[in-house]
């Protein structure tokens, strides 16, 4: 199935955002994200694009997430990232991690943007790490893309993490495998994640190998 070659430079950074504040305004803070990409653009080197999204599940306790693309992961600078986020006051802890690029999985070529997105970031056993990677490649990539309203699936491996939260988010919330699978018109995610029915023996056996697995809806605000 397509799929292309890694751009060794090329990744994204991950912006999650754990409100801590009581009694939030959701409008004003809306008003504040609207503001992000261009703000983001203009403070921090090297990102080409930003897009903001909101968990599908209000429950869900990382509320807020903004990614951002760059050509060379080796321009942008986290901490900094970190610091220019942190002086917005949106109200709450940001947990920045920087992720390079490994396949994009797009079988049209479609260059539809993503309404709605399913970020699913795993850590392999120390020995599952080869066994998750061909996983994705000769099965589950595949599976993704016969769902309704899927676009493409684009992984990535952790490279380094700056959080704003005490003791800095530690080497234990990396998660070093990130699936991001990206949906247009017609996607029927839910507010939830499910497994994909049936789930197949492959499936099962990498789920249980993981040692660490954190999965949610995002959609575009």
């Amino acid at each position: 199935m397509p799929s292309s070659l890694p751009t060794t430079d090329a990744g994204v950074f991950l912006a999650f955002l754990k409100p801590t504040s009581i009694g939030r305004d959701e409008a004003l803070e809306d008003e504040k994200f609207a503001l992000l990409p261009t703000a983001m653009t203009a403070n921090v080197l090297g990102i080409k694009t930003v897009a903001q999204y909101r968990a599908a599940n209000a429950e869900y306790e990382k509320r807020h997430l903004v990614i951002c693309e760059t050509e060379d992961l080796a321009r942008v600078n986290g901490k900094q990232m970190l610091k220019f986020l942190g002086g917005e006051d949106m109200g709450g802890e940001w947990d920045v991690r920087a992720y390079r690029e490994v396949e994009i999985f797009d079988l049209e070529k479609s260059d539809e943007a993503a309404k709605t997105i399913m970020v699913a970031l795993m850590q392999p056993s120390p020995t599952g790490a080869a066994d998750l990677d061909a996983w994705y490649r000769e099965e589950h990539n595949q599976q993704m893309s016969e769902q309704p309203g899927w676009l493409r699936t684009c992984r990535y491996s952790f490279i380094s993490q700056q959080s704003s939260s005490p003791g800095g988010g530690g080497g234990s919330q990396e998660l070093s495998f990130l699936a991001i699978h990206e949906f247009g018109e017609g996607e029927q995610l839910g507010d939830a994640v499910k497994a994909l029915d049936p789930i197949s023996e492959w499936t099962a056996k990498v789920m249980n190998d993981a040692v660490g697995i954190d999965a949610a809806i995002y959609r575009r605000v």
